[in-house]
């Protein structure tokens, strides 16, 4: 099975962490796995209702977020 392409942008930074921009949206064919920042106001998916960016993972059913 081959990864399909998603709506985010990924950057390893010079300190060697990778970056993932903050998305209104959630991915394009999102396979198990996938990860995100939801930018918590107009995508929300696990609904915290913060206002502010917060990481999310698929799980193959729903987003998850990470905290």
């Amino acid at each position: 099975m081959a990864l399909q392409p998603v709506a985010t942008t990924l950057n390893l930074g010079q300190d060697k962490i990778f970056n993932l921009a903050i998305s209104e949206t959630a991915p394009i064919e999102a396979v198990p796995g996938t990860f995100a920042v939801a930018d918590g106001t107009i995508w929300d998916p696990v609904r915290k209702f913060l206002g502010k960016p917060y990481p999310v993972f698929y799980d193959g059913v729903r987003w998850q977020s990470l905290y």
